[in-house]
């Protein structure tokens, strides 16, 4: 028991340090390993009751759809600072 209290102690100190760190990258891949691990006992415990899950697509899909999330997508302009977020004040349209 004191082990996972040190283990969640750690981690979300991590957490913390990752959303205010400049590059979101880190997050991004923090945040795709999280859902991994989190897909992946959810799949091993749809398997205990018998089911049949597709893992191999949902492991990929919650990996792709993290790291998505973080890319900027074509329609935004990005910063120049290399870091790919949407910038969301300039695509709004100005108040009258």
């Amino acid at each position: 028991m004191l082990i996972r209290i040190a283990v969640g102690v750690l981690m979300a100190a991590l957490y913390i340090y990752l959303v205010f760190a400049n590059n979101g990258l880190p997050f991004a891949l923090f945040i795709a390993t999280l859902s991994f691990i989190g897909a992946k006992e959810f799949y091993n415990a749809v398997k205990k009751q018998g089911g049949e899950p597709t893992e191999p697509l949902g492991l990929l899909a919650c990996i792709i759809f993290q790291l998505a999330a973080w890319t900027c997508p074509p329609c935004c302009s990005c910063s120049s600072s290399g870091r790919s977020s949407p910038n969301w004040a300039s695509a709004a349209p100005s108040p009258s």
